[in-house]
């Protein structure tokens, strides 16, 4: 495998399920399985849990997905060859960059105060009710805060479903590869990863 490594730093706060926050270095990018252990305790977390679970999803379809077509590039190029280095270096790319993507989202759901969330949709919910529960300035600008927050990891995780589409048609492209007009379709493919790649380090 390609991945680069990262560093775990634990911190003070405790998580959901009782256990220390775990923070990951996102300069390059952390470790597949340092991403899904500081995951798990938000799997089922109201508010972000569905976010938690399409990340961790990402993270296993990155490594199948960069181990397949590993395999394929193998079988269709010669080892050291222009097409080899040029396909591979391009697929281990959009591999690394979906990791740190998923490093910095880990970190970003690590930061969520699922509690506080919890607490403000309550009171949200029973003022517009017109129940006791008034919203103040500062709750609703913690609301606004959180939403924000919220968006924002939406984004990042739409970035990497992006890449990941692409790597499935530059598979499928590569299958056909040995007709003239099929490796000039994974040529482009390849183009398109890398736009993908650019635009998702504006993310980040």
């Amino acid at each position: 495998m390609f991945a680069v490594r990262g560093i775990m730093k634990w911190a003070k706060k405790e998580t959901l399920g009782g256990g220390k926050q775990l923070y990951l270095d996102q300069e390059k990018g952390a470790e597949p399985r340092d991403i899904q252990n500081a995951l798990r305790a938000y799997l089922h977390a109201r508010g972000i849990g569905s976010r938690a679970r399409s990340i961790s999803n990402q993270v296993k379809a990155a490594q199948e997905k960069q181990a397949n077509l590993t395999a394929v590039v193998k079988a269709k190029f010669p080892e050291g060859s222009i097409s080899n280095v040029k396909f591979q270096s391009a697929v281990d790319t959009a591999y690394n960059v979906i990791l740190r993507n998923c490093t910095i989202l880990s970190n970003r759901i690590n930061t969520f105060d699922v509690r506080d969330f919890q607490a403000l949709e309550r009171a949200n919910s029973a003022s517009i009710l017109g129940k006791k529960e008034i919203v103040t300035d500062v709750q609703a600008e913690r609301w606004r805060l959180m939403h924000e927050a919220i968006a924002s990891m939406d984004d990042i995780i739409d970035a990497n479903e992006r890449i990941l589409l692409q790597l499935d048609k530059l598979a499928a492209e590569l299958a056909l590869v040995g007709l003239e007009e099929n490796e000039a379709q994974s040529n482009e493919m390849l183009v398109e990863i890398q736009t993908l790649v650019d635009q998702a380090k504006f993310y980040q």
